[in-house]
């Protein structure tokens, strides 16, 4: 096959490039902006920021560059160390610096309190659990690793 087929075969891109991986994290802030200036929308705004978002990353995914699995081993050594400094540094923040003091424990959205029933309130943590499980770590990692660091 010839590099002038490959060329013709090749979808037109959606978006420029840049463009791919600042959206995702746009959109992520801009719903972070909205749950957090108007709490009484917090728990539909973060479902659907979740589903946004992840829909974004699925849709520019051609944009994004390929994973190389070469070094695979280097990346769990840094991981952990940066989990112990991660950790350290917030625990030693919340103790000395008063902007990171944890809130007061009514200031912190709880979803037993806020939803009617159980089931609304697992059916919240499980959102949750899947935009900081899955959605969150991805966006993050192509935003500041593989788009502001290349």
């Amino acid at each position: 096959m010839s590099l002038e087929s490959e060329a013709r075969d090749k979808p037109e891109p959606l978006v420029s490039d840049p463009v791919a991986y600042v959206l995702p994290m746009g959109i992520f802030l801009a719903f972070t902006w909205v749950g957090g200036n108007w709490p009484a929308i917090y728990p539909i705004t973060y479902a659907v920021k979740v589903v946004v978002v992840a829909l974004a990353l699925i849709v520019l995914w051609r944009h994004y560059t390929k994973i190389s699995w070469r070094y695979w081993w280097l990346g769990v050594i840094v991981g952990v160390i940066g989990i112990f400094q991660w950790v350290g540094m917030q625990q030693w923040l919340q103790h000395h610096v008063e902007f990171f003091k944890p809130p007061a424990d009514q200031d912190v959205f709880n979803p037993f309190v806020h939803f009617h029933t159980p089931a609304a309130a697992w059916s919240f943590i499980v959102v949750r659990t899947i935009g900081a499980v899955l959605v969150v770590p991805v966006m993050e990692e192509l935003f500041w690793r593989d788009f502001l660091w290349w």
